[in-house]
């Protein structure tokens, strides 16, 4: 795999996660600002609390999503997820819990991409061990993809970034 100096290998998804205040529009916010940036939100998952929402997002431009972050005062974490493409026969999310639990894999996030690329759907999970986790879903036949699939193969602006 392919190692860069932040730590991520391909083929992980880059995600993001940030708080912000639990107050009408402020998604909507961030979300106008990203649009006005171009940048693609390709997954979205929001946990609310009483005061607080956390944020994990994953976008085609993480670095600049990055920098727009900090500019507006958020703070972020960024952290690895494994993609993995599901046909549409229904039973494919039910095989890839089986071949996390063959390897005694504890699933702790799990959200689907928003955009399909290569036509077909993609989960987002987290696993206690992701470099097993590829591993071992490639042994049962899963495609994973990985974050320069998410990218806009004509925008090389992040294209160093890995």
């Amino acid at each position: 795999m392919i190692q860069s100096s932040r730590g991520f290998q391909e083929p992980y998804v880059r995600q993001l996660t940030f708080f912000l205040q639990n107050k009408v529009g402020e998604i909507g916010d961030v979300l106008r600002t990203f649009r006005a940036e171009n940048i693609v939100v390709h997954a979205l998952s929001v946990l609310d609390s009483f005061d607080f929402a956390v944020v994990r997002m994953v976008v085609d431009k993480t670095d600049k999503c990055l920098r727009i972050l900090k500019d507006a005062g958020l703070s972020a974490s960024e952290n690895s997820l494994i993609g993995v493409q599901l046909p549409d026969d229904g039973s494919s999310l039910l095989d890839l819990c089986r071949a996390l639990l063959s390897a005694e894999l504890n699933l702790h996030t799990m959200y689907p991409l928003l955009t399909r690329p290569g036509g077909q759907g993609v989960i987002l999970i987290y696993v206690d061990n992701p470099d097993l986790g590829v591993e071992i879903l490639d042994q049962r036949g899963f495609r994973i993809i990985g974050h320069a699939e998410l990218r806009d193969p004509n925008d090389d602006t992040e294209r160093g970034a890995w």
